[in-house]
């Protein structure tokens, strides 16, 4: 299966760099990947609040590229503003036309333990307008 626009959640940490890695060894020459960093809106903050966050973000977004241009990818990004990562990583996808999300989990856990989601992945998983590819790199004892 091949994608032709893929969605990476993006917040400058290794698990998302690692997800946005395999994201563009997904794609083909036609496909497009955009990184997203989600800036957490509510009904409650001050108008103009969120303007520090979104300098952050496209900070943040820039090293998504320099990653892409490593890998000989264009990474296009995107800032969405959402109460919840999920909702703005969904409404993301939805609003590009995303056929897949690739992100990674975060959840640390022994060898014998079940692996759990978090809420954001499991809240993606489930309102996703497409596919979602997890990648899962289980920290070394």
């Amino acid at each position: 299966m091949t994608f032709q626009h893929i969605v990476v959640p993006y917040e400058g940490g290794a698990l998302s760099e690692d997800a946005l890695r395999i994201a563009c060894h997904l794609v083909l020459d036609e496909s497009r990947i955009t990184a997203v960093y989600v800036v957490p809106v509510s009904k409650d903050m001050p108008v103009g609040a969120e303007k520090p966050l979104e300098e952050t973000a496209r900070e943040t977004l820039e090293r998504a590229q320099a990653v892409g241009r490593e890998l000989g990818v264009d990474v296009e990004t995107y800032v969405a503003k959402a109460p919840e990562v999920a909702e703005g990583v969904n409404e993301t996808a939805a609003t590009l036309m995303a056929d897949a999300i690739v992100m990674s989990l975060r959840r640390k856990h022994r060898r014998e333990e079940t692996m759990f989601l978090s809420h954001t992945a499991s809240r993606i998983l489930r309102h996703a307008p497409c596919h979602v590819v997890i990648t899962y790199r289980r920290d070394e004892d």
